[in-house]
């Protein structure tokens, strides 16, 4: 009998013990010491427990040979065996191991628990160890992180940027837009420009110093273009963007008017309208402010 603690590839190979044992009283003899290695390795969470299996009369009741941390599962020396230990007893030949699997304790506390057994000459299961973790502390501190963490399910919220100052504050607020809109700035339209400045103004952008130059130089355009943006994107009639209207959509519409036949048919409606204002004179005028008398 070698009562020494084995080289690690004597102790398992494949997942299984690969060695066997005359009694139950061997196992603890030869692996009682490691559950005390064990359990302190891995801390107080984790329990670490022997069970006697041999012998055709086991008393499932009183299956614990050794434990550590018993504080997890209430057991002690003595102690009761799992519901597993029913379906050994079935089949004492069968292969039972099982690492990883998911377990609960009579209060409700989840457990991630692993179980190897160890066998006699003739093939027959005599002992088991095995080890379970306590999993509650770890959804709790999950819980408590989470509750910490923006919820990303109460719609629209208030975004805010921080800086060492308003320079940086105001560079965040102008990538966010443009990220927002989805258009590179070297591809964008006038018209993409001008909902830029739409939006920085609303989110009141425009009011720090210097902002517009700011603007103007990331969307690479002057100044006096960048006022004269603001200034169109701020007047009553302009139409707002349609509800949903995504930029993989201007994208497509980029696309669409691409084509020589949708190409065609923009120029000829312009065309159109161009020849009936021509025939329409009196419109014009009527769109000049009244003279005074």
């Amino acid at each position: 009998m070698n009562t020494g603690v084995p080289d690690i590839t004597d102790m398992f190979a494949g997942g299984s013990v690969n060695r066997t044992f005359e009694n139950a009283g061997e196992v603890l003899e030869l692996y009682g010491p490691v559950l005390r290695t064990l359990a302190s390795a891995a801390g107080p969470h984790v329990e670490v427990v022997l069970h006697n299996l041999d012998g055709s009369d086991v008393d499932l009741d009183h299956t614990i040979m050794a434990i550590t941390n018993g504080h997890i599962t209430g057991r002690k020396v003595g102690g009761p065996s799992t519901s597993l230990g029913l379906d050994v007893m079935r089949d004492r030949q069968g292969e039972h191991d099982a690492f990883g699997y998911s377990a609960t304790t009579s209060d409700g506390r989840p457990l991630r628990c692993s179980s190897m057994y160890f066998r006699n000459d003739e093939g027959s299961i005599i002992a088991s160890l095995c080890v379970n973790v306590d999993l509650s502390p770890l959804q709790n501190a999950k819980l408590a992180l989470q509750a910490l963490m923006p919820d990303e399910r109460t719609g629209a919220s208030p975004r805010e940027h921080f800086g060492t100052d308003l320079v940086t504050v105001m560079d965040a607020m102008i990538t966010e837009v443009i990220t927002d809109i989805g258009v590179p700035v070297t591809q964008m339209t006038r018209d993409d420009k001008i909902l830029v400045l739409q939006r920085l103004d609303q989110r009141g952008a425009t009011q720090m110093r210097k902002s517009v130059e700011a603007i103007a130089k990331r969307l690479g355009i002057s100044r006096v273009t960048a006022y004269s943006y603001l200034e169109q994107a701020s007047l009553p009639n302009r139409a707002a963007e349609p509800a949903g209207w995504l930029p993989a959509q201007r994208k497509d519409l980029r696309s669409a008017c691409a084509r020589p036949e949708v190409f065609s048919l923009i120029l000829s409606r312009g065309s159109a309208r161009r020849t009936s204002r021509r025939r329409q004179p009196h419109r014009r005028a009527s769109l000049r402010s009244p003279q005074r008398p």
